[in-house]
């Protein structure tokens, strides 16, 4: 004789969204952007001095504001509708065809390429995650 036991209406997701406090969430971001700088492109500064820790929809993230923190994340070439890496207010860029990446300069911040968060996560992975444990305990 068996007996099953059906569990509805719970989402692992959810239920660490209640638990783990949105101070917990935005410390946990602002951890995040601070293991990630090293990783960033940077010439001016300017792409660096854009990144803000926020929650979004209650998960932390971190957004990188700035004309052109897209193209850099993705390290790819962007083109104007003239053929331009330069448009003007209101253009839609496009990547270029065929795809041409990025080479960051490597002067200020050796470790400097696309996907920074990915970057960082294999770089200093066990570093944020044992962070992000010692938030979550002091809660």
């Amino acid at each position: 004789m068996g007996m099953t036991i059906k569990v509805t209406g719970l989402s692992p997701g959810k239920t660490a969204n209640r638990i783990i406090s949105d101070e917990v969430k935005m410390s946990v971001a602002n951890n995040a952007a601070k293991l990630m700088a090293d990783y960033l492109p940077m010439d001016t500064g300017t792409l660096m001095g854009g990144g803000m820790a926020m929650l979004e929809n209650g998960n932390p993230i971190v957004f990188y504001n700035g004309p052109y923190a897209h193209f850099q994340h993705e390290g790819r070439l962007m083109l104007s509708p003239s053929g331009s890496p330069w448009a003007k207010y209101g253009e839609i860029k496009h990547y270029a065809k065929p795809n041409k990446y990025l080479k960051f300069s490597k002067e200020k911040h050796p470790l400097a390429t696309s996907y920074w968060e990915r970057a960082m996560i294999i770089g200093k992975g066990r570093q944020f995650l044992k962070e992000t444990q010692q938030l979550i305990k002091r809660g």
